[in-house]
């Protein structure tokens, strides 16, 4: 299994900061995340996990289309520290 590459800034490998966002429900009613915030760290996995129809893939999908609310997307060079 290839080992999956984080994505780079610049050169460098990077940490993404993102929020605070919203994802709206596709199907209407209420939001699926309200005014959140996310930090991947650069070289780590995550894993997301939750009840069927509870909006893993819609968030996944935002996220790659870059989709996402609030102030968005923020790319900090790996060697900066963030609290998590």
């Amino acid at each position: 299994m290839d080992e999956c590459k984080p994505l780079a800034f610049g050169s460098r490998l990077a940490t993404i900061e993102l929020g605070p966002f919203s994802v709206a429900n596709p199907g209407g009613g209420a939001d699926l995340i309200e005014n959140a915030n996310m930090v991947l760290a650069a070289g780590h996995r995550y894993g997301l996990i939750g009840r069927n129809g509870k909006g893993k893939s819609t968030l996944l999908k935002f996220l790659a289309s870059r989709r996402v609310g609030g102030r968005g997307w923020q790319m900090l060079p790996a060697t900066s520290s963030s609290a998590f």
